[in-house]
C-alpha cells in the first residue's frame, strides 16, 4: 500500500465514515520521511510534480539551530552527537508526528 496524503481514512464532521468515490490519484502522492542521520553528507535528488527537484537528506553533519529567547541568533555548527531525550523516543515508538 502506498503512501497518499488523502483524508478519506479520516471521519468526517459528524463521526461519519467516508467513502472512498475513486482510487489513489499522483497528485495525492506521500513519501516516507526522509529521518536524516548524523554522518558524512549523503544527499539524494527526489523528482516531484513539474519535472523540478528535491533534495531529501538522507545524512547531514551540519545543521541549522536556534534559540527561542534569543530569535535573532541563528547558527549553523557542525553536530558531533545526539543527546537523549526521552520526548523524542516516546513520539517516535508511537509513530506519532508534528
Amino acid at each position: 500500500m502506498g503512501i497518499s496524503r488523502d483524508n478519506w481514512h479520516k471521519r468526517r464532521k459528524t463521526g461519519g465514515k467516508r467513502k472512498p468515490y475513486h482510487k489513489k490519484r499522483k497528485y495525492e502522492l506521500g513519501r516516507p520521511p526522509a529521518n536524516t542521520k548524523i554522518g558524512p553528507r549523503r544527499i539524494h535528488t527526489v523528482r516531484v510534480r513539474g519535472g523540478n527537484k528535491k533534495y531529501r537528506a538522507l545524512r547531514l553533519d551540519v545543521g541549522n539551530f536556534s534559540w527561542g529567547s534569543e530569535c535573532k541568533y541563528i547558527i549553523s555548527v557542525r553536530r558531533l552527537k545526539c543527546i537523549f531525550t526521552a520526548v523524542a523516543v516516546c513520539r517516535t515508538a508511537d509513530g506519532a508526528e508534528g
